[in-house]
């Protein structure tokens, strides 16, 4: 299997973009590889600490192994080109990002995770109570922990298929499946198949644990053509399935 990079985006990478890598880091998956940075992260903050203390929190509740640098990592072009993913804690953040660098939009997705203090307005929770910190940074971490595992299922479980233009022309990147399909401006290639009896055509019931459209029924075989298939190889191995 191709090992996959997907790079965590937040703006100081003190707390959201920390608490998606601390995550990600204790599922230790051979073949993804976890990084973050903050789009201003360079700027000088107020907080005397490089990594947010509701960070440590929740490494120390969890007990968690907090292996990440104290060095707060700027972003950068260059940070932005090398992922195969970009999660982008919040929309404004990515909005931001698309006017200050370059990199594949298409490869970039928002989650739309609050800063902390932004959840404590919100809820109208006293920032200035500890025990509020740790309640806001435990309810952002079970939702980074779920939004991190159903990412990790797309990335290793659905297929990656090569992004094409009208013409079928290679753009030199791939995409899991459920990204390509679920962006009305992305091409990429599949193939379909009639099998035909002597009584008529096999209709085929999809699995019901299958990610995509489970339980459904269709009246072709076939799928995507994975990243770097043939059609016609693509073709055999969706009839085998």
């Amino acid at each position: 299997m191709t090992k996959r990079h997907i790079h965590f985006v937040c703006r100081g990478n003190i707390y959201r973009s920390r608490l998606a890598l601390l995550y990600a880091q204790t599922l230790k998956l051979k073949n993804v590889e976890f990084s973050c940075s903050g789009i201003e992260a360079s700027k000088h903050y107020p907080h005397r600490h490089t990594i947010s203390p509701l960070v440590a929190h929740i490494a120390q509740h969890h007990k968690l192994d907090l292996r990440l640098s104290p060095v707060r990592i700027q972003t950068t072009h260059e940070s932005l080109s090398r992922p195969d993913l970009i999660i982008f804690m919040q929309t404004d953040i990515l909005r931001d990002a698309k006017k200050r660098f370059e990199f594949n939009h298409h490869k970039a997705k928002s989650w739309h995770i609050d800063d902390w203090y932004e959840f404590g307005h919100k809820h109208r929770l006293n920032l200035a109570d500890h025990r509020a910190q740790d309640d806001i940074a435990e309810r952002t971490y079970r939702t980074i922990t779920q939004r991190v595992d159903e990412l990790v299922r797309e990335v290793t479980q659905l297929g990656w298929v090569d992004i094409v233009d009208r013409d079928d022309r290679e753009l030199g990147y791939q995409l899991p499946i459920s990204w390509a399909s679920a962006d009305p401006d992305l091409w990429h290639r599949s193939c379909h198949a009639i099998i035909t009896t002597p009584a008529g055509f096999v209709v085929e019931k999809r699995s019901p644990q299958i990610i995509l459209s489970p339980g459904r029924l269709d009246i072709s075989v076939g799928g995507a053509v994975d990243g770097g298939e043939t059609p016609e190889r693509a073709m055999r191995r969706e009839i085998a399935e």
